[in-house]
C-alpha cells in the first residue's frame, strides 16, 4: 500500500538517493537544494514504510496578469519515481497528490516544467494545460561585444533582480520569483542588469562545461543579439542556449503548464526560471 503525505526529516538521506537514481544529480547538488527550500517542501509517496516517489512545491511570486492581478501558485519540481515502481501508476498518483498538496497549503495553482514533449501529453491528461512559452535560441562563435559604455554587463542582488524583472515583464503573463527562487539561482549562477543604448534588461547565466546557458534574458527583441554579445564578452564559449519571452511567435516552443485552466487566453506566457 502506498500513502502520500508531507516530506519529514527522516526521509532526508532516501529523498537524496531518489534524486541522484533519478536525474544523475552529485550529492552535494541535492544537498544544495534541500539546505536552501528545506526538505519540508516535499510530498513523498511511501510504499512497504519506505519512500518509493517524490515531488517539491517551490513557492513561486505568484502568476501574475498584465493589469496587475496575481494569484497564487506553487511550482512543481523533480517529480521523481523509484525504477523499480515505474510503470505501477505511482508517477500519475503522485502528481495528483502533488496537485492537492498544493491546493491544501493554500495555493490558487500549480505549474510544473516537464522535461521532455511527450511528457507534456501525460500531464494533459491529468488535467494540466499547456502555459507558458519562450524562444529558445542558440547561438554558435559570437564575436564579444567591446567594453562600451553604452553596451554594459552589471551583477545584480536577488532582490533587485526581481524587482527589475517585474518591471520587464508588467505587461506579460509571467510567473513571478519568490525571493527564495532567486537567491537559490543566484547559487546555480549570476544574476545581471543589462544596457544596450536605451534598452535596459535582465539576465540569469549559468556555465556548464563550457557551455553558456542564459536560462532567462528579458530585454527588447531589437537589442537582443547585442545583448548576447555583451555576454559572450564576459562569458567567452563557443556555445550559447538563451531562453527569452516570446518575439517570434513561429519559433515558439512550450515551457510550462498550470493546473487548473486558467479559463482565458494570453499572450505567450512566461515562466523563465525552471531549474531544469
Amino acid at each position: 500500500m502506498t500513502v502520500f503525505r508531507n516530506a519529514a526529516k527522516k526521509d532526508v538521506p532516501q529523498l537524496k538517493r531518489l534524486w541522484a537514481r533519478s536525474f544523475g544529480d552529485n550529492e552535494d547538488s541535492v544537498q544544495r537544494f534541500l539546505d536552501h527550500f528545506g526538505f519540508n517542501i516535499g510530498v513523498v509517496a511511501e510504499t512497504s514504510g519506505a519512500v518509493s516517489a517524490a515531488a517539491y512545491l517551490i513557492p513561486t511570486g505568484g502568476i501574475c496578469f498584465p493589469g496587475g492581478s496575481r494569484l497564487s501558485c506553487s511550482y512543481i519540481y523533480a517529480l521523481a519515481v523509484l525504477p523499480e515502481h515505474r510503470g505501477s501508476g505511482l508517477g500519475k498518483e503522485l502528481t495528483y497528490a502533488a496537485v492537492r498538496f498544493s491546493m491544501e497549503r493554500g495555493y490558487d495553482y500549480a505549474v510544473l516544467k516537464p522535461s521532455r514533449e511527450s511528457l507534456y501529453e501525460f500531464y494533459g491528461k491529468l488535467g494540466f494545460e499547456r502555459f507558458s512559452y519562450a524562444n529558445e535560441l542558440r547561438f554558435d562563435n559570437i564575436l564579444p561585444g567591446s567594453s562600451c559604455s553604452d553596451r554594459s554587463l552589471y551583477p545584480l542582488s536577488p532582490s533587485v533582480y526581481m524587482e527589475i524583472r517585474e518591471e520587464l515583464l508588467k505587461n506579460r503573463a509571467h510567473v513571478a520569483l519568490s525571493l527564495k527562487q532567486a537567491e537559490y539561482q543566484a547559487k546555480l549562477g549570476k544574476l545581471f542588469s543589462l544596457t544596450s543604448g536605451d534598452a535596459k534588461g535582465c539576465a540569469a547565466i549559468e556555465t556548464h562545461n563550457g557551455r553558456v546557458n542564459v536560462k532567462e534574458l528579458l530585454i527588447s527583441e531589437s537589442a537582443l543579439n547585442v545583448a548576447v554579445s555583451a555576454i559572450a564578452g564576459a562569458f567567452p564559449s563557443d556555445n550559447y542556449i538563451v531562453s527569452s519571452p516570446v518575439f517570434d511567435k513561429n519559433q515558439a516552443v512550450p515551457t510550462g503548464m498550470v493546473y487548473p485552466s486558467l479559463r482565458a487566453e494570453y499572450e505567450s506566457p512566461f515562466l523563465g526560471l525552471a531549474y531544469d
